[in-house]
């Protein structure tokens, strides 16, 4: 996970990265999967942070 955080606008990306290369469908089920996994991690951590704001 990177987080890049600017205090000076109160904003902050937060992303997660994995090479891959959309052109290899043979890996496109795994690259899915890792990707629903990222998106349920994401919802499950910052969705409760999201909702205080």
């Amino acid at each position: 996970m990177i987080w890049e955080n600017d205090p000076a606008k109160q904003t902050a990306v937060i992303k997660v990265e994995r090479p891959a290369n959309i052109l290899q469908e043979s890996k496109w089920k795994e690259e899915h999967e890792w990707l629903a996994k990222r998106i349920e991690d994401f919802n499950r951590v910052f969705r409760p942070l999201v909702r205080k704001s």
